[in-house]
């Protein structure tokens, strides 16, 4: 009996070891998994923001297609006149900001009834690293100016004319107001938004983006 004892020790201690070895190897494969989702639960608050097709105005397919063919893209260039206040600066160097691009129109009755709604959004968020600016459509019936239908209408966030509706064009504008966000990277990120959508909007982008 004592010559077997030291053998049966020997196979108590494998079984012990193979049942540690099974134990770590299944803490070690499940350890990846356990970190992702502490990682997630951590970062929760800086997601990928979502923007809904619902808060955009397109009514079709081909609307929402031209909407989603902007989004995800570099902002395109701004040709626009001069500048009624402050001048923004190029969208190249706006890098580090959330830019809304209000795009309206003099002639455009929903545009000017949001002016006040825009106006509140530029003073609320301009801590928080978003800059506002409108670009003014170029078709103006009855001759009225921008400058003049700003100052009635109590702009204060720095717009321009669109020059040959070439910026409308290269923004894919479909729509009066319509609303454009773009991240901190310069990118364009929903296009399209109504206006009670817009705070919204970029209340999501922060989470993602706070500055």
């Amino acid at each position: 009996m004592d010559s077997e004892a030291p053998e049966i020790a020997t196979m108590k201690s494998f079984k012990v070891l193979s049942i540690l070895c099974v134990l770590l190897i299944s803490f070690v494969w499940a350890l990846p998994s356990g970190l992702v989702r502490a990682q997630a639960g951590e970062s929760g608050a800086a997601s990928r923001a979502v923007f809904k097709r619902e808060w955009t105005w397109a009514r079709s397919e081909s609307q929402y297609e031209a909407l989603k063919r902007l989004v995800g893209k570099p902002a395109p260039p701004l040709s626009v006149g001069p500048w009624l206040g402050e001048p923004p600066p190029a969208m190249g160097e706006l890098k580090g900001k959330i830019v809304l691009i209000d795009f309206w129109a003099t002639w455009c009755g929903p545009c000017l009834q949001a002016v006040p709604h825009t106006n509140e959004v530029m003073a609320r968020y301009k801590d928080r690293g978003v800059v506002v600016f409108g670009v003014c459509g170029t078709n103006s019936p009855g001759g009225k100016s921008m400058e003049a239908v700003a100052k009635k209408a109590g702009i204060r966030f720095p717009t321009a004319q669109d020059q040959s509706n070439a910026t409308a064009s290269a923004w894919g504008v479909q729509w009066w107001p319509y609303y454009v966000i773009v991240d901190r990277e310069g990118v364009v990120r929903v296009a399209g938004l109504r206006t009670d959508r817009v705070d919204i909007a970029i209340d999501e982008l922060l989470k993602e983006q706070p500055g």
